[in-house]
């Protein structure tokens, strides 16, 4: 002998009569109450911590050599070390017509004494001019990249010096 079930669609009366009908519907709107704050909770926790993890992965560019290109396809968090003085850094895949940045980790080699890379597009600094790098071998120093106008103008500002 096989079974039948009959699967009501969302609203629909069983039929049985008005009060069970209303308490079937009461039971299930009061699992839903529940349990939906806890789904959603951990629905929400887990997107955050995937935006964290991938907010806190910064991209390795490797060192810098005589000349460097430095992507913002590889990330808004990249880090490069200055192995040569005043590198030419090229910065590109800014999204033009928008705002983009990269926020850029200069570590000094093991030699040290490495002067602030030379940008292209050419830089600007603000009133406050071009920053001076740490010069301590290993030491970092970290700088922003922005473009109102998808990298045809390079804004450059040292976030932290000696991080």
């Amino acid at each position: 002998m096989s079974e039948t079930w009959y699967n009501p669609t969302p609203g629909e009366k069983l039929g049985i009569d008005t009060e069970v009908d209303t308490r079937i519907g009461d039971d299930i709107a009061a699992d839903v109450a529940a349990d939906l704050p806890a789904l959603v909770t951990a629905g929400v926790a887990a997107a955050m911590t995937a935006a964290a993890a991938a907010a806190a992965v910064v991209y390795d560019n490797g060192n810098s050599g005589a000349s460097k290109a430095i992507s913002a396809a590889n990330g808004t968090r990249q880090k490069i070390t200055l192995t040569a003085s005043a590198p030419t850094l090229t910065v590109s895949g800014l999204t033009v017509g928008s705002y983009g940045e990269v926020l850029l980790y200069l570590i000094q080699d093991g030699t040290g004494t490495r002067l602030l890379p030379t940008f292209s597009p050419v830089a600007r600094y603000g009133a406050a001019g071009a920053p001076t790098l740490s010069t301590a071998a290993g030491a970092v120093d970290i700088v922003r990249l922005f473009s109102i106008d998808g990298g045809t103008t390079l804004n450059v500002v040292l976030v932290e010096k000696g991080a």
